[in-house]
């Protein structure tokens, strides 16, 4: 999944004067500057919501979010969710005579039939002999951050971010310039 927030033209009236007092290069910086800062705060936030979600640390989902931060040329500050899906061993499997227990989602499961063997959790498929199995998948970073059932408020955050900050910050910058 990817969230994008940009700067868009309904701002365009409080800019009014700043452009004619600044410049559009100097307007320009300090959206550039407002957005990133509001993107960064948005960043922190979607993080946390996915990492909740998942029911992982942090160490473990570093390399799952991908940012673009706005610059002169583009403004739009962007997150993608990256990532492949995580086997259900990432998730504190631990192994005893009945199967697999771990806790994808931050909920604890039993997975009957299942062994865990170099780090992965795998599950006999069908009938008591020793194959066929398969390996057990959990969530993914992408996945959760487009979920909308079961509380997850990743969309929310952003629009959030949007429509409430985003105008608070770019008028504070614009007022350090600029004596209204």
């Amino acid at each position: 999944m990817q969230i994008s927030v940009s700067y868009d033209l309904r701002y365009a009236i409080m800019m009014a004067e700043a452009l004619k007092k600044m410049g559009a290069a100097r307007v320009r910086q300090i959206a550039v500057y407002s957005l990133n800062q509001v993107g960064a705060k948005m960043n922190t936030a979607t993080k946390r919501q996915t990492v909740q979600q998942l029911g992982i640390s942090y160490a473990q989902a570093a390399g799952g979010w991908d940012v673009k931060q706005a610059n002169m040329g583009d403004l739009t500050f962007q997150i993608t969710g990256s990532g492949k899906y995580m086997g259900v061993g990432e998730f504190n499997a631990r192994q005893f005579s009945y199967g697999v227990r771990a806790k994808p989602w931050g909920v604890s499961r039993t997975f009957p039939r299942a062994f865990i063997q170099h780090g992965a959790v795998f599950a006999r498929t069908e009938g008591v002999a020793r194959y066929p199995i398969k390996i057990l998948w959990a969530g993914s970073i992408p996945r959760e951050m487009e979920r909308t059932d079961h509380g997850s408020m990743v969309p929310e955050i952003a629009r959030g971010f949007m429509d409430v900050e985003f105008p608070k910050r770019l008028d504070d910058k614009l007022k350090q310039f600029l004596p209204f």
